[in-house]
């Protein structure tokens, strides 16, 4: 049932619209123990399947083979996520989403003060939750970048080739 969900629905949307498939994210962000090894084998390259809070950072890391972390690193990207418009206890809706994007935004801000990435994950299924991704856009500061999943791990993969303990620094004056 693992191959089925991660490979039938990319092969899916990679035959009939012809889609570029490179990231993952679980329904419910439920993990199956064999996830990553077979995202791997299927030639994912990137994985949302855990929320900042769950693995205490906001930053992309790469997976362990299995979880454990004396399993060998992988080449497969997490990207966690940050806000959501699924919250427990709340059940979001065309008159209370408002609430919910003054929550998004207090959480940028509190990331962007600390140079941390913020994630956004929006079930396109009604109406007023793209309204609501609108108005969480449209109040953010001038010069926010704005990547999908896809293009913020080609960024992050391109971040993590630089070695700054090699480069050359060059000082004028003593």
């Amino acid at each position: 049932t693992l191959y089925g969900e991660l490979e039938v629905s990319k092969n899916l949307l990679q035959s009939d619209i012809n889609a570029n498939v490179r990231a993952f994210r679980p329904g419910f962000l439920l993990i199956h123990p064999q996830q990553t090894k077979t995202l791997l084998n299927l030639g994912y390259e990137f994985s949302s399947s855990n929320t900042a809070c769950d693995v205490l950072s906001n930053f992309p890391f790469y997976l362990h083979e299995y979880q454990d972390f004396d399993a060998p690193l992988t080449n497969l990207l997490e990207i966690p996520l940050t806000n959501s418009d699924v919250v427990r206890d709340y059940v979001l809706d065309s008159l209370n989403y408002p609430t919910l994007v003054n929550t998004w935004k207090n959480v940028y801000l509190k990331n962007h003060a600390n140079h941390a990435p913020t994630t956004l994950l929006i079930h396109p299924t009604k109406n007023f939750k793209f309204l609501a991704e609108q108005s969480f856009i449209s109040q953010l500061p001038g010069g926010v970048v704005y990547k999908t999943i896809e293009g913020f791990g080609d960024y992050w993969k391109k971040r993590a080739l630089v070695n700054l303990f090699n480069c050359s620094l060059f000082f004028t004056g003593v």
